[in-house]
């Protein structure tokens, strides 16, 4: 599935093998639109057993994003990874 936006910040963005994709940390807070809260936390755990996981980054894309519905839920799945 593509997802378009109207800009991305550079932080949001990254390379991979050539190819622009979002950064994980953008990437996790758009699945909140998507994802029930059980399925993001998932996604949260397997970024983190997985290393990768970086909860500053998070926390900066999330501040970057427009209003939307999800950014509650979004926020309650950052603190539990954050404690």
């Amino acid at each position: 599935m593509i997802h378009h936006v109207p800009e991305l910040h550079l932080d949001d963005m990254a390379i991979v093998e050539g190819v622009p994709v979002t950064s994980l940390a953008r990437t996790l807070v758009d699945l909140a639109e998507v994802m029930t809260r059980d399925e993001l936390r998932v996604a949260f755990a397997q970024a983190r057993a997985r290393g990768i996981l970086n909860m500053a980054a998070v926390e900066a894309a999330y501040t970057r994003v427009e209003w939307r519905p999800s950014l509650a839920m979004l926020h309650d799945v950052m603190d539990e990874f954050t404690e």
